[in-house]
């Protein structure tokens, strides 16, 4: 009788199988982990972009129109009501507050054209004053730092524009010798309002999730070491320097400086 050989796997070779198997798990899955964690870095930066371009765009605009009116209207502004309101450190994280007044325009035939919009994004007719508010506090449903707006059309009513505002500065530029040009930039409180012709607007954005390992540990001087030398914020402006929380969000300054053309020539 002519016997048979043992057939299939040996111990050592299923060892070495199963040690192979689980080091190409261990690999895609590392791969999988690391794809992932870059998607929610680069959906963050994103997300901080889209937010700090709208903050930009949106102030901007509301301070590019303070003040306009139509002269056939016979409309005016007011001491009581003057196209420029603002105060410093008075919202979340002494964030600055801002009020921006402006009148609408008419369509040939009556009524508002859309040609302007206040805030909430309703037409303005020409002969009725829009009074913009604009703020950084906590938005009551998510819990998270918001830039929020209230408007003469919906008194009362703040409307939440964007999420993830934590920290809002604006210097004005004064003209002090009315040639037209700023002479200095200085905090609400301490510029005369009705000689103010241009703003330096800053604001820091953080993010929803928590993808930043060195999240909150960034000292952010709005203005920079000329306005807060060694990161200390002047006592007339405490809010100018702002130290976030250590939660490991994103987060981001943007910064820019309108000039109010109602108010230049």
């Amino acid at each position: 009788m002519s016997g048979r050989g043992q057939r299939g796997a040996t111990l050592i070779e299923l060892m070495i199988s199963l040690v192979i198997g689980l080091l190409v798990v261990l690999v895609a899955s590392s791969l999988f982990v690391a794809t992932k964690r870059t998607n929610r870095v680069q959906s963050d930066s994103a997300l901080l972009q889209e937010t700090g371009r709208y903050v930009l765009e949106s102030l901007g605009r509301e301070l590019r129109m303070a003040g306009y009116r139509d002269y056939t209207a016979g409309v005016s502004f007011t001491s009581a009501a003057p196209p420029l309101s603002m105060s410093n450190g008075t919202g979340l994280n002494g964030s600055d507050e801002l009020t921006v007044r402006y009148y609408g325009s008419n369509a040939a035939g009556g009524g508002p054209d859309s040609g302007v919009l206040d805030c909430l994004g309703n037409p303005v007719a020409a002969n009725v004053l829009s009074v913009n508010r604009y703020f950084v506090a906590t938005d009551a449903s998510t819990g998270e730092p918001a830039l929020q707006c209230e408007s003469s059309s919906a008194p009362g009513a703040p409307v939440v524009l964007v999420t993830g505002v934590e920290s809002l500065q604006i210097l004005y530029g004064e003209d002090t010798d009315s040639d037209g040009a700023p002479n200095r930039y200085a905090p609400a409180g301490l510029v005369n309002p009705d000689r103010v012709i241009s703003a330096v607007v800053s604001a820091v954005i953080r993010g929803e999730r928590f993808t930043d390992p060195a999240g909150g540990t960034t000292v952010f001087n709005h203005f920079g070491v000329a306005y807060a030398p060694g990161g200390v914020p002047p006592g007339t402006d405490t809010g100018a320097v702002f130290d976030p929380p250590d939660d490991q969000r994103p987060r981001r300054m943007f910064q820019f400086t309108v000039g109010l053309r109602n108010r230049i020539g």
